[in-house]
């Protein structure tokens, strides 16, 4: 019964750990995206920042959950929480890189704005859509919320239409030159990636809750794809 009891605390532990950090990289998106759009550089520190400890609380879950696997041997259900766990973290650690990414491009085309006007409108909505996920992969995690999970594939079926529409801007008149285009490019791509990994994350919490195993997705554009 002790053992058990354990069990829950360090659970509830590395759960509060894990809606920390949607909070961070909620943050960091948000300064990253007003860095873009306004040529704020002054908020990229920030965004590093934050990113820094995303990556040290990552690495805290990561330890915590090799200590229970360890110490507690779980099965079934419980072993199912704890590897969802980890697999959080691990998203969350990658939306931190991805919004470090996108201060990087504003920092870059610095004092230019790195998003030119005509594409102002659908990057500002990408960066609601990803303040977002970030905030309703909070309340899933929080709560082992599957109806909100749901939502979560909504959301970043509305990121992939605004990378999209983005693209046939780029491609119909695009008179900024061709590091503007590769800039902007992976901006989008950035965005897009941050929104796969609030999904993932949603998933995981889906099949912790009901068992069932979300089909794998597969990346339609390998060639656009970032490190992280």
């Amino acid at each position: 019964m002790v053992r058990r009891t354990d069990f829950l605390v360090q659970i509830a532990d590395v759960r509060a750990t894990l809606v920390r950090m949607t909070g961070l990289v909620r943050d960091a998106v948000a300064d990253a995206s007003s860095a873009l759009l306004t040529g704020s550089v002054e908020v990229v520190p920030r965004v590093r920042s934050l990113r820094a400890e995303v990556d040290a609380l990552a690495g805290r879950v990561e330890q915590e959950v090799y200590m229970v696997l360890a110490r507690q041997q779980p099965v079934a259900t419980d072993l199912r929480t704890v590897l969802a766990a980890l697999r959080a973290a691990g998203d969350l650690h990658r939306m931190g890189v991805l919004s470090s990414h996108l201060a990087s491009v504003a920092e870059r085309r610095h004092p230019a704005l790195a998003v030119p006007a005509e594409l102002s409108a659908v990057v500002s909505e990408m960066a609601a859509v990803a303040e977002r996920l970030a905030v309703k992969a909070g309340s899933v995690i929080a709560h082992l919320d599957v109806g909100l999970a749901d939502e979560l594939v909504a959301d970043d079926d509305a990121m992939d239409a605004l990378h999209r529409q983005l693209f046939f801007i780029l491609l119909t008149d695009w008179p900024h030159g061709v590091e503007a285009a590769i800039d902007i490019t992976l901006v989008s791509r950035y965005y897009e990636r941050f929104a796969d990994h609030a999904v993932s994350i949603a998933e995981e919490v889906r099949y912790l809750v009901t068992g069932d195993r979300p089909p794998v997705h597969t990346d339609d554009e390998p060639w656009l794809r970032p490190a992280d």
